[in-house]
């Protein structure tokens, strides 16, 4: 039998408070953030940090107290994978940080890539990044397909006394159009990254196949991504620490991840070629030896005001128990997630909005279609019990999908899913109505 043994940094991880409203700290008392910054986060509404941002907000700025150019005790800065329940405040997390450390430099350089793997989720970082830019001289830009690439490219550089120079401080891009800048050589210059801020780690380990991150990596050494001109200060690629190799000034290039399903799989993060990895993580789960490898399920954090329901249900009447949820129950604003386009087409909701999207006010889930694998679920019952407020999930179960699923998830660390009866005698009142619905809509596309 195999027996998993895990690296020291993902079986001691720094544990981060699941109590949101219990471990709320004050703004003001995180160091290193300027009253500018502060001034900001009370404007947007935000007094007190969230335990993940009071954790790790500390850990980036730390990493860079001596400036760009070098790590604490002039040494390269650890790595940081957070791994927290969705709606937990993991964007402003790196936002923050980030934003504060940039906020001090002089010449305009692409120093923070965050790649995400929608253009949705891209969009809604690039607003949080430009929110707390602004009144800054830092520029944000995103590359995500909303634009035309050479539309793109016009806004990320521009001749100035014969020498190309960045317009961007940030960019946040998804991984495919990332790839294009860097293959068509259009201007983007990665020499001089700092940050490179990985969010929905565990779906963008999975998409590797893409070799996105092999191709950023050897445009931040200068090796891609059409480098016209050696920098100041040149990056050399990591190797034996010398006392040659440490005397220039060289900036650091430091990986941010963060994910409410963070794999650890070491296999996996391996891909990502992490620097003395640290791990921030909202439950301690120690290294057990004595279980084999084959026997042990991922587990996950789901948020902490989150209730979980199963409706035993029938194919045929599952149109009938949405409508119930909806105008009877009263449960608004309902987000229901199908697993296929058609049944979206019919309903509202596929698993495109089930990852980071951030929807205000959704105080119920509805898994319309049962979710095939827990990671799915866990993002789905995301959208709701966000930034410590309570929501209601429910997932609508054939007979036959009974038992599997609840394994699925109680294996994945559900607190616990309760039965929800609907009975026959609630749904009657709607039949007559909704098969003459049917009726005309199959009239209706006959024409």
């Amino acid at each position: 039998q195999v027996r998993r043994v895990l690296p020291q940094w993902l079986a001691h991880p720094d544990v981060i408070q699941r109590d949101i409203k219990g471990h709320l700290v004050p703004v003001c008392n995180v160091a290193g953030l300027s009253s500018n910054l502060i001034n900001k986060l009370h404007h947007n509404g935000i007094d007190h940090f969230f335990p993940v941002q009071a954790e790790v907000i500390p850990a980036i700025l730390e990493a860079a107290q001596q400036g760009l150019l070098i790590g604490r005790g002039g040494y390269r800065p650890r790595d940081i994978c957070v791994s927290a329940p969705t709606g937990s405040g993991k964007t402003l997390a790196f936002v923050i940080p980030v934003v504060q450390v940039l906020m001090q430099r002089v010449v305009c350089h692409v120093r923070a890539l965050a790649v995400l793997p929608t253009k949705e989720l891209a969009q809604q970082v690039y607003k949080v990044f430009s929110a707390y830019a602004e009144g800054t001289s830092l520029r944000v830009l995103v590359l995500a397909g909303q634009r035309s690439l050479s539309a793109e490219q016009a806004s990320l550089s521009e001749y100035r006394a014969g020498v190309r120079r960045s317009q961007a401080d940030i960019i946040v891009a998804t991984p495919g159009r990332l790839v294009d800048h860097i293959n068509k050589k259009s201007g983007l210059k990665l020499d001089q990254l700092r940050f490179l801020i990985i969010d929905e780690a565990d779906r963008m380990i999975d998409s590797m196949h893409q070799a996105w991150l092999s191709q950023v990596v050897k445009a931040t050494y200068g090796t891609g991504g059409g480098r016209e001109a050696s920098s100041i200060f040149s990056r050399s690629e990591a190797a034996c620490a010398t006392a040659a190799s440490l005397s220039p000034p060289q900036m650091p290039l430091q990986k941010l991840l963060f994910s409410a399903t963070l794999t650890q799989n070491p296999e996996k993060l391996q891909q990502l070629d992490l620097h003395q990895p640290r791990l921030f993580s909202s439950t301690h789960r120690q290294a057990d030896a004595t279980v084999p490898a084959a026997q042990k399920a991922e587990r996950f954090d789901f948020p902490q005001g989150l209730s979980e329901f199963y409706v035993p249900c029938t194919l045929s009447r599952k149109p009938l128990l949405i409508l119930h949820f909806i105008l009877r129950m009263k449960l608004s604003p309902i987000l229901c997630f199908t697993n296929s386009r058609q049944a979206a087409h019919r309903l509202i909701s596929t698993d495109a909005a089930a990852r980071g999207i951030d929807i205000s006010g959704v105080k119920c889930v509805v898994n319309y279609d049962a979710p095939q694998y827990v990671r799915t679920y866990v993002h789905r019952v995301g959208r709701t019990a966000r930034a410590g407020k309570s929501g209601l999930a429910f997932t609508f179960l054939l007979g036959v999908q009974e038992k599997n699923f609840l394994k699925m998830v109680m294996d994945a660390g559900s607190p616990g899913i309760q039965k929800q009866i609907v009975k026959s005698e609630s749904l009657k009142g709607m039949e007559g109505r909704y098969e003459r619905v049917l009726q005309e809509l199959a009239e209706r596309i006959r024409v």
